[in-house]
């Protein structure tokens, strides 16, 4: 009898629940995907709208310039620099903070970008250390050397010939230099 009623029988009033619910989320997911879907797919009216936009908004080629001349240098290259004079300036201020305060200001004054990219410049052609060595060897001896002299002969001192025997030694030290280095390649 309890199988002509439904209601009578627990076990098939449980069934049935679990069978609606089976159902019932099984609707709600084919809902749910047909939505998705449809989100996925943009409207042909949206698409035209962007592209308009886009037209509206982009800029036309023949207006951007495009410089060719400039090389482009790898990104890497200026990041070393700036990383490199970044530590340098850290070390020298933390230096001259280690200093009385003449020598602070010395320092600041020498390490001036200015003065130190001519004094760069001057070490690169001008002041060649054999250069400079020669050229005060030949003034230190020459200068004795002529002072004893005078004084032996008795002539009178001329202050001239220590600028004059600084120039040759100096003359004479970049060629002893240029030489040696001719005879090593």
């Amino acid at each position: 009898m309890s199988e002509l009623f439904p209601g009578a029988n627990p076990e098939s009033n449980e069934q049935s629940k679990e069978f609606d619910a089976s159902e019932e989320s099984r609707k709600n997911l084919e809902r749910i995907k047909e939505l998705a879907e449809k989100e996925k797919q943009p409207q042909e009216s949206d698409i035209e709208s962007l592209k308009e936009a886009a037209e509206f908004e982009a800029i036309k080629s023949a207006v951007i310039e495009i410089d060719q001349s400039k090389e482009a240098k790898p990104s890497t290259y200026q990041t070393q620099k700036e990383l490199k004079q970044a530590s340098f300036d850290k070390t020298l201020a933390s230096v001259q903070k280690k200093l009385n305060p003449t020598e602070r200001t010395l320092s600041k004054i020498i390490h001036n970008d200015t003065v130190d990219k001519i004094s760069n410049v001057g070490g690169k052609t001008i002041a060649r250390p054999s250069g400079l060595f020669a050229g005060g060897v030949f003034a230190f001896l020459g200068a004795i050397s002529v002072l004893l002299f005078a004084n032996r002969v008795g002539f009178t001192y001329n202050y001239t010939v220590i600028p004059l025997l600084f120039i040759i030694g100096f003359i004479v030290g970049i060629v002893f230099e240029f030489l040696i280095s001719k005879l090593k390649k």
